[in-house]
């Protein structure tokens, strides 16, 4: 395919659940007057819009495990993790045959120095940021990781630059901040039948108080300052519930259902990971939702889902949540996380008046409707994506 504008260099599949991959999808999906691709690393066929890497023989991620990732490191650029490696010694055939204008590449930061070697036609390259830098400090990453090799750093929010810009020696690159965005046609409210319809079939009555927390169940996430605690809550409103899903047979989701008190067994419920298209229903179900994060989070889709679904919502106190969310009917902020029992009292105080905790998440899917639409953060991306071309056509007049 010649003529393409824009290339989106990720790991993940756009069509799968994750944090940022559906929303490449939606990007692809976009009414827009560019040609945009992305490059993955998935199994399955490869369509106009999405190519599927899948490597065999010596270049199978899995294959490439047994292989000390030192050697990897020094092979290519620091690249050392089997599938990055994969990706990355995969990628240069389809980008020179594509010349793209514009190659974004998402949290791959090592991709830099690699790229620079063999994109000998005029390309932006440029970084999408999901989240923060957590390792800009690390010496193997000043070593293979100099932003410097991207021409624009795409952040989420200006705290996640701040962070980087105190630790590194200059921060060189030009900055962009372009939210994340919901689809708010596919989350939202559900109609009451519906609604007592999903209850039933979750196994909850309408009398049922659910706080749900939905997302990888894994320490960073939280849940585990939650469990313990919920015998405090129920103490105060006998019939509120808590339900986890997105939990799966991992070490630490066994440690979260270790926590439980006996006697809240019936009052704390599991769900494993569902597929993408039931997510609405996940949220439609519930009463509340819970983002307990000690992670600072990019711009965590499950708070923007959970939002846009009409959810009251308590989230961890991050400087990128204040900046990103800093209306407070639309958003409860919890400080120090961490602190035993932290959670209790915000939640009691929420649940226990629900008309006043619907009328929030009434607020709150308001806010996203005024703030993080698809159409609207689409927009921002398609000028963003503009002035790049535009640059680019410049430079070479």
């Amino acid at each position: 395919m010649k003529g393409v504008d824009a290339v989106h260099l990720t790991l993940k599949d756009p069509d799968t659940i994750g944090s940022y991959n559906r929303f490449i999808g939606r990007q692809l999906k976009s009414k827009t007057d560019k040609a945009q691709v992305a490059i993955c690393l998935a199994d399955g066929a490869s369509s106009s819009s999405i190519i599927r890497l899948h490597p065999k023989g010596w270049l199978n991620p899995k294959l490439l495990r047994f292989v000390p990732k030192r050697i990897l490191a020094t092979l290519l650029f620091g690249i050392s993790e089997p599938g990055h490696f994969a990706y990355a010694f995969s990628i240069r055939a389809h980008l020179q045959q594509l010349r793209p204008k514009v190659i974004i590449a998402y949290d791959l930061y090592k991709l830099g120095n690699l790229l620079r070697t063999f994109v000998d036609w005029p390309c932006r390259l440029i970084l999408a940021q999901r989240g923060y830098s957590y390792n800009l400090s690390n010496v193997d990453f000043r070593r293979y990781c100099s932003i410097k090799n991207f021409d624009v750093i795409w952040t989420q929010t200006l705290e996640a630059y701040r962070y980087d810009r105190m630790n590194v020696h200059a921060y060189e690159p030009m900055l962009e901040v372009v939210p994340n965005s919901v689809d708010t046609d596919f989350f939202k409210p559900a109609a009451a039948s519906k609604r007592r319809v999903l209850r039933h079939q979750f196994g909850f009555t309408e009398s049922d108080i659910v706080v749900l927390i939905f997302s990888r169940q894994v320490a960073k996430k939280g849940a585990h300052l939650i469990v313990p605690f919920w015998n405090q809550i129920k103490a105060i409103i006998p019939n509120a519930k808590l339900w986890v899903v997105g939990s799966d047979k991992s070490e630490h989701c066994s440690v979260i259902q270790s926590l439980v008190p006996l006697q809240s067994i019936p009052d704390i419920s599991f769900k494993g990971i569902i597929e993408p298209h039931d997510a609405p229903l996940i949220y439609q179900a519930s009463d509340a939702y819970l983002f307990p994060t000690l992670a600072a989070e990019g711009m965590a889709n499950s708070l923007l889902e959970a939002m846009a679904s009409g959810l009251p919502c308590i989230t961890s106190e991050h400087p990128g949540q204040s900046e990103l969310y800093n209306d407070d009917s639309s958003l409860i902020l919890v400080e120090n996380p961490n602190l035993t029992g932290v959670f209790v009292q915000p939640l009691v105080d929420l649940i226990g008046d629900m008309a006043s905790a619907r009328k929030r998440g009434r607020q709150a899917r308001e806010y996203i409707l005024q703030n993080y639409t698809d159409d609207l953060i689409m927009g921002k991306l398609s000028s963003f994506l503009d002035r790049q071309i535009q640059i680019l056509t410049q430079t070479l007049t």
